[in-house]
């Protein structure tokens, strides 16, 4: 960083006390270094550049005070201490009096250590860098063994790779069989149902055929039913008729006997006094009627 004007800086430490335009209470601080155009603090607060602090410092005593103004420059972290801050300030518009003090405090024995440049904190090695650069180091060594072990690594791993491709390679052949398999299995299945389709049409036909046949088979039992009955009503017709006849054969064989018994009376009386034609003539009347009778039967 660049100086901004050129002016002769001294080196000098001693307890101040600092106040913020965010903290306006007074904070315990250390002074660095001082010059005309302004100073180097440590401070606890981490302030904002363009801040304004105001600082207290005694020069030859506690009753010889000096308060002066300034804007924050730069701030850079303790590494060493932590907590604290390196705080540069440049004096706001200063007074006559303050700048005559000023003057005088730069020439006192105290502060005859002059540094060229702007008040910048000291730089030296702290145990987090010394950390840092081991961690650093350690590091760069293990990208180095992990850089000579790379060739190894890519070649493992194009082994490996290879492997897998062959393996994927096997697996998609397979894959292929196996779609070859199932899709001659989807071709045997579509021509069976195709088959099945065929035979279930046939049956389905048949089976109309049956219907139909079962229809014509019912029609004709009941045409036979109703014949049978017609036939069982001639029959029994018949039968009437007969029994009838019958009645009427008794009828007419009890009025044959009848006058049979009566011709058979008139002819035994008539025997009484026979002739020889009339006895003739009764005998042949009497065989005839014997006769006729069975052979009617």
């Amino acid at each position: 960083m660049q100086e901004r004007r050129a002016t002769i800086r001294f080196g000098h430490l001693r307890r101040i006390h600092y106040c913020s335009s965010t903290h306006p209470f007074p904070r315990d601080g250390w002074l660095t270094n001082l010059s005309e155009c302004g100073a180097g603090l440590l401070a606890k607060d981490s302030p904002q550049c363009g801040d304004s602090w105001t600082i207290s410092l005694w020069l030859n005593g506690k009753d010889d005070g000096l308060t002066l103004t300034g804007r924050v420059q730069w701030i850079q972290p303790d590494a060493l201490r932590g907590s604290w801050y390196w705080v540069g300030l440049e004096w706001l518009a200063l007074e006559d009096s303050q700048r005559n003090r000023l003057e005088i405090t730069l020439r006192h024995p105290p502060f005859m250590s002059n540094l060229r440049s702007w008040p910048r904190p000291p730089q030296f090695l702290s145990k987090n860098a010394v950390v840092c650069w081991l961690i650093a180091g350690l590091l760069g060594i293990g990208a180095l063994g992990y850089g000579l072990q790379w060739p190894g690594l890519l070649r493992q791993e194009n082994r490996y790779l290879f492997s897998e491709l062959k393996r994927r390679d096997i697996h998609i052949a397979g894959l292929k069989d196996r779609q070859h398999k199932l899709q001659q299995e989807l071709d045997h299945a579509q021509s069976r149902l195709a088959v099945t389709s065929e035979e279930v049409a046939r049956l389905d036909w048949h089976t109309q055929s049956l219907e139909r046949a079962m229809q014509q088979v019912k029609q004709d039992i009941k045409r036979v039913y109703a014949m049978n009955r017609a036939l069982k009503h001639k029959h029994d017709q018949w039968r009437q008729l007969v029994r009838e006849m019958a009645m009427q054969r008794a009828v007419l064989t009890a009025h044959s006997l009848d006058a049979a018994a009566v011709s058979l009376a008139s002819s035994s009386r008539l025997s009484s006094n026979p002739t020889p034609d009339t006895s003739a003539a009764s005998s042949e009347q009497v065989e005839l009627y014997v006769h006729e009778p069975q052979a009617g039967r």
